[in-house]
């Protein structure tokens, strides 16, 4: 075989097959297979107009120098995304209307395999970001003033839904001592307190009651960054 190879013809054939198979194909010079122009990555500087090397050679060469440069790679990419940020922001958008089931699917199996990176993510963002989200929420609020009243309205009635009728008035009269308490730390501190469901009323897996048992008192910077999660 090897002497075949060697022969003067049988390489100006093999030299031919591979032209014609180029026409609508390209030999990839790291696997030496020949794919179709569309397995290669644009490159306006080639004759062809196309890389050398396939796209899952290009991305195993690239993975590769990631693992091997992790430091490098992670400054490359935090670079790319400093310089594109309006171009990324627009693809993501974009994705997202495109692609709502699977943006939702994506999400909650990131959320539930990673039950605690969520509370973690949305207080570090309060925290570098309260008096921004503040004022946005108040601008919200004014410019949506039938929302906001909906919005209360029906925690209203979850609290009134999950308010047990066998609740006693000594129950009643905790439940009031909680609200009291809050008043008297806002007074006292001069920090915004709020009374809190541990177990939140309309939570997407789980419920609470309206129940003194099921109240806290906190900040309103811990209930905003609890949101409603428990």
């Amino acid at each position: 075989m090897a002497a075949l190879v060697r022969c003067p013809i049988i390489s100006l054939v093999i030299v031919i097959v591979r032209c014609y198979l180029t026409h609508m194909n390209k030999l990839c010079r790291k696997c030496d297979t020949v794919k179709p122009l569309t397995e290669f990555h644009n490159n306006k500087n080639t004759k062809d107009g196309k890389v050398s090397n396939c796209k899952p050679c290009c991305i195993a060469r690239a993975d590769a120098w990631q693992k091997a440069h992790p430091e490098k790679a992670k400054a490359r990419k935090a670079k790319w995304h400093k310089e594109n940020i309006d171009q990324e922001r627009e693809r993501l958008r974009k994705y997202r209307e495109e692609n709502p089931d699977r943006v939702r699917a994506n999400y909650l199996r990131w959320r539930d395999a990673e039950p605690n990176r969520e509370k973690e993510y949305n207080a570090k963002r309060y925290a570098e970001n309260k008096e921004a989200k503040l004022a946005l929420n108040k601008k919200w609020a004014e410019k949506h003033p039938e929302r906001l009243a909906a919005v209360k309205a029906k925690y209203r009635a979850s609290k009134l839904q999950r308010t047990p009728e066998w609740l006693t008035q000594e129950h009643h009269d905790q439940i009031v001592a909680k609200y009291a308490e809050r008043d008297r730390l806002n007074k006292e501190t001069g920090i915004e307190h709020h009374v809190d469901h541990i177990l939140p009323l309309q939570g997407e897996n789980v419920s609470g009651l309206h129940v003194p048992w099921n109240l806290q008192v906190i900040t309103a910077t811990e209930n905003h960054q609890k949101s409603n999660y428990y």
